[in-house]
C-alpha cells in the first residue's frame, strides 16, 4: 500500500427531498448527514469512506495513521 499523502473529513449535510406523488400529495424524504473520510495516496489513488457519525470517521483516520507509523 502506498503512503497516505493527505486525509480530510468532510460533513455532507442532511438533505430533504420533496416530491409530489401521482395523487398530488407532497412526500418529504430526509437523507441524514454523513461524514466522509477522504484519503489521497502517494501513488495517485483516492479513497472515500462514509460514516454516519463524526467520531467513527475520526477514529478510522487515527487508526489508519497509527497503522502507517507502525509499518514504516
Amino acid at each position: 500500500m502506498a503512503d497516505i499523502v493527505q486525509t480530510d473529513i468532510e460533513k455532507i449535510p442532511e438533505k430533504k427531498i420533496r416530491r409530489k406523488d401521482s395523487n398530488g400529495k407532497l412526500n418529504i424524504k430526509t437523507i441524514p448527514a454523513v461524514y466522509q473520510l477522504h484519503m489521497f495516496l502517494a501513488d495517485g489513488t483516492y479513497y472515500t469512506i462514509s460514516y454516519d457519525e463524526k467520531a467513527d470517521a475520526v477514529s478510522a483516520k487515527t487508526e489508519i495513521e497509527h497503522y502507517l507509523k507502525r509499518n514504516e
